[in-house]
């Protein structure tokens, strides 16, 4: 039960974070709990697995990373945010040490958003290496490190939780990502380039995690295919023109979700 609450407190602070990420930085214009609804309905599941915190975690600090990867647009303080988008992947490679392959992301979204100079291709190398060299610094003077409580293997081990238990959900979820996919498509011409950028980057955290499952035959990145499905689905859940269908298709989400549980 204390898990179970722990893991709910941790899904509501990555669906604060993620709206806190689209609608400052405009990706979605519209306010709107839809996407927090979302969310929570996709995260929802990841209350069944026996350790969660890895999955949770590595949710929140990817979307730090999104959001300040998305700030590179226009921001203030673009050494800081550098540093950021380089420092969360850092931490991200402490939770499990393949992640560190989305330093290319960053380091290529500084060309892609015009931000690349020799300055912030070091802050942000400084960035990505510092929590790793403190924890060696802490290492170097005896100090003993915990076990590493966040492993996603530990997390991920059988397949069974997402293809087995949750067929008709994640069928339903492809069913409304396909639908939101083809919107997206279609009316992208009309997003502002901010956006479309934003856009563009969550398709590129898509294919890198399947890659990353299928080429390490393991479900331990699905999870983080959360966020980019929310914001794609609440984009086309907020924008469409038939609010009644939207109700339906919020709905069957969570009835989808919830059927499970009368066969338990």
């Amino acid at each position: 039960m204390v898990k179970a609450g722990g893991l709910l407190l941790m899904i509501l602070l990555n669906a604060f974070l993620i709206n806190k990420s689209v609608i400052p930085n405009r990706v979605i214009k519209i306010p709107s709990y839809i996407i927090s609804v979302i969310f929570i309905t996709l995260s929802l599941p990841l209350i069944h697995l026996n350790i969660h915190w890895g999955a949770t975690v590595s949710m929140s600090i990817l979307i730090l990373t999104y959001t300040e990867i998305i700030n590179l647009a226009d921001c203030t303080s673009i050494k800081k945010t550098v540093f950021k988008t380089g420092f969360f992947v850092g931490i991200l490679s402490l939770i499990d040490h393949h992640f560190a392959w989305l330093y290319l992301i960053t380091l290529t979204s500084l060309l892609y958003y015009s931000q690349f100079n020799w300055k912030h291709f070091f802050i942000q190398l400084i960035g990505f290496v510092y929590p790793a060299g403190f924890c060696y610094a802490l290492y170097l003077s005896n100090y003993s490190l915990p076990t590493n409580p966040f492993l996603l293997t530990k997390s991920f081990r059988q397949l069974d939780y997402y293809f087995y238990d949750y067929k008709l959900f994640l069928v339903i979820i492809l069913a409304v990502f396909i639908l939101s996919m083809v919107e997206l498509y279609n009316n992208y011409y009309r997003k502002k380039e901010n956006a479309k950028k934003a856009f563009n980057l969550l398709l590129v955290f898509i294919i890198f995690f399947v890659l990353q499952s299928i080429l390490l035959n393991s479900p331990k990145f699905i999870h983080l295919l959360i966020i980019p499905s929310t914001i794609i689905m609440s984009n086309y859940l907020i924008y469409t023109k038939h609010k009644k269908f939207r109700t339906f298709l919020l709905g069957l989400l969570l009835i989808s979700f919830t059927l499970k549980f009368f066969y338990l």
